[in-house]
């Protein structure tokens, strides 16, 4: 399985390519991946404001269903005030991705909020314990 610390790196270097007025905005991506873990996209789902973005599951699961082959997805949106500690609304989010992706047979493996400095892994890949809603 890719690790979260991968995925960072390489969403890190597309953040720090945004300028200083377009980094102050939330972005959400989704990152698809074939079944033996080779990143096959990068879909930028939706840019928003400094405090959030939205996202629904039929622009999360858009190229996975299109692309054919995607058995994973991994969310990865980045919060530009460095506090990397998910909302109520992030977690919500994020069991409502898994439960749309357990309807389509594209799992979900891992929701990564980052910034320019650091990450965090709701799969636990950087916790004591799974953060990953069932």
């Amino acid at each position: 399985m890719i690790a979260a610390l991968d995925v960072y790196l390489i969403m890190r270097e597309i953040l720090m390519e945004l300028d200083s007025v377009e980094k102050n905005k939330e972005y959400l991506w989704v990152m698809g991946l074939s079944y033996s873990n080779k990143i096959k996209y990068i879909d930028l789902v939706s840019i928003g404001t400094l405090g959030g973005t939205i996202g629904e599951p039929r622009e999360i699961f858009t190229y996975a269903i299109k692309f054919g082959g995607i058995g994973k997805i991994i969310i990865i949106h980045s919060h530009p005030s460095g506090n990397l500690t998910p909302s109520i609304a992030d977690k919500n989010f994020t069991r409502q991705m898994i439960d749309a992706g357990k309807l389509l047979r594209i799992e979900v493996i891992d929701h990564l909020i980052i910034s320019v400095r650091s990450y965090y892994s709701f799969n636990g890949t950087n916790q004591e314990e799974s953060q990953l809603p069932s």
